[in-house]
C-alpha cells in the first residue's frame, strides 16, 4: 500500500511548518479554553477583591451607615425634610400617614431632586418623581431609591436602602 501524507494546511501557521488540520483544532479549542479561564479568572479576582474592600464603603466609594437617629417624629410633617445620612441626602415626610424616607439622588445621573410642587423634580433631565418615589417622566430606570425607616420611642431612625419600584 501506498502512504498518503496527512492533509496539511496550505499556509504555514505554526513557526514556518505546515499544521495539520487536528494540531489546527487542539490549538483553536486550547484558545478557546484559555479565553474562557481569562474571563471567569477575572471574574474571580473581582469577587475575592470586592471580599477584601471594607463592609463600610458601597461599590461607588460612599460611605455605608448602620441605623442613624435623624431627630424625632414631630420633626416631620407632610412636607418634605432634607436630611444628611452619611454621603447622602435623604427627604423624610410622612406621606399617607406614614414616615416614609427616600434618597435626594436621581437613579439616572444622581443629580439631587428637588422637592416642588407636590413632587420631586430633578434639574439635570427633567424627570419627577411621585411622593411615593415613583418615577413620573424622565430617562431614570425606576423611582428614587427608598431609604430604610424605623422608629424607636420618638426617635426616627434611618438604615440601608432599596429601590423604590
Amino acid at each position: 500500500m501506498k502512504e498518503t501524507a496527512p492533509k496539511t494546511c496550505p499556509v504555514a501557521l505554526d513557526g514556518g511548518e505546515n499544521i495539520t488540520r487536528r494540531n489546527f483544532i487542539l490549538k483553536a479549542l486550547l484558545g478557546v479554553l484559555g479565553t474562557t479561564l481569562a474571563v471567569n479568572g477575572a471574574y474571580f479576582f473581582a469577587t475575592v477583591f470586592d471580599f477584601l474592600r471594607p463592609p463600610g464603603i458601597d461599590l461607588e466609594g460612599r460611605t455605608k451607615l448602620g441605623w442613624i437617629a435623624v431627630g424625632s417624629t414631630k420633626n416631620y410633617t407632610e412636607e418634605p425634610k432634607k436630611v444628611d445620612y452619611g454621603d447622602e441626602i435623604v427627604y423624610v415626610y410622612y406621606h399617607k400617614k406614614k414616615l416614609v424616607a427616600f434618597s435626594a439622588a436621581c437613579p439616572h445621573v444622581r443629580c439631587i431632586v428637588k422637592y416642588e410642587s407636590g413632587k420631586f423634580a430633578c434639574p439635570c433631565h427633567a424627570a419627577s418623581f411621585s411622593l411615593d418615589g415613583k418615577k413620573i417622566t424622565g430617562p431614570p430606570p425606576r423611582g428614587l431609591y427608598e431609604q430604610k425607616l424605623k422608629i424607636q420611642g420618638s426617635s426616627v431612625m434611618l438604615g440601608g436602602g432599596t429601590p423604590a419600584a
